[in-house]
């Protein structure tokens, strides 16, 4: 799906989400969001292509998650992320409570299924945010909501997507190079 190219094409400033989340802005290089969003799962896929399953059910210490359950994590957030999203940008300023991660990975099993079909979650979850991305006007960017008592513009969202999954999967990447 092509986009129009006025589209995102600025980084948020520090005042469009909650300093939490500024170290996940800071991993997104550029501004292209679009883009970085477009090829990022992808990106991840071929990285695990040689991915065993047994070695995603694996905890590598000091980390408590198995990389599956990561891979959950990271559907969970898209999932989250994307809602806050939609909300925002449909100027719905419906106040959003916050993000308790530990009872998504917890209570949701991301044992079972392969990492295939893990990844799969990931990547459609990523293209319906993807093409609702693309289909908003260009101003829409800067509509904001309330979320875990903190503004968010829809552009900081895009960029938290991008940041979060990176965040992740550069610990994941540096786990599998640390197991041989």
């Amino acid at each position: 799906m092509n986009f129009n190219s006025e589209h995102f094409q600025n980084r948020p400033h520090s005042d469009e989400f909650d300093p939490f989340y500024s170290g996940y802005v800071a991993k997104v290089d550029g501004n292209q969001i679009l883009g970085i969003l477009e090829s990022q799962i992808s990106k991840i896929r071929i990285s695990l292509s040689n991915l065993t399953e047994e070695t995603a059910q694996e905890v590598h210490a000091p980390y408590r998650w198995t990389i599956k359950q990561v891979l959950g994590h990271l559907i969970d957030g898209e999932k989250v992320f994307g809602y806050r999203l939609h909300r925002f940008a449909s100027g719905d300023q419906t106040v959003l409570s916050g993000f308790d991660q530990g009872p998504y990975v917890d209570q949701l099993d991301y044992q079972k299924p392969l990492v295939g079909d893990l990844l799969k979650e990931l990547d459609f979850s990523r293209q319906s945010n993807l093409m609702f991305l693309k289909r908003l006007p260009p101003d829409y960017e800067m509509r904001t909501g309330i979320a875990s008592g903190c503004q968010f513009s829809v552009r900081a969202l895009a960029f938290i997507l991008a940041g979060h999954v990176t965040h992740h999967f550069d610990i994941v990447q540096d786990r599998l190079a640390g197991s041989g």
